[in-house]
């Protein structure tokens, strides 16, 4: 059976702006420090904290900054299970060495004629 590329994706590809991919990288890279690659698991737990954080934290400002709603849902996520102690990268860290997240708020604007 012969494969059809161009018809058999059509309509399944799409376009992403750079400012999308840059977003959707930067959650990879949050993910990615959380949960790494298998063979990564023997990271120190000082350098996982300090990576997590490092993302997390430009995470959070793209959500606060920004106004990225879909990015404070995946931050709320990371943080119920960082909070929860579970660290798939760093199993054997000391609970007390890990930093307290900020809580995370919806943010509302409003309008002049709001206030």
């Amino acid at each position: 059976h012969k494969f059809n590329a161009e018809q058999k994706l059509k309509n399944k590809i799409h376009f992403i702006t750079e400012e999308d991919f840059k977003k959707m990288y930067m959650l990879y890279k949050l993910y990615n420090s959380y949960y790494g690659s298998a063979d990564k698991t023997d990271v120190s737990c000082v350098e996982f904290i300090n990576n997590f954080k490092f993302n997390y934290d430009k995470c959070l400002s793209e959500c606060y900054i920004e106004g990225v709603t879909k990015i404070c849902n995946v931050l709320k996520s990371f943080k119920n299970l960082y909070d929860l102690n579970k660290f798939p990268r760093a199993p054997t860290c000391p609970k007390n060495t890990f930093l307290s997240l900020p809580e995370l708020s919806t943010f509302h604007s409003h309008t002049e004629a709001e206030l």
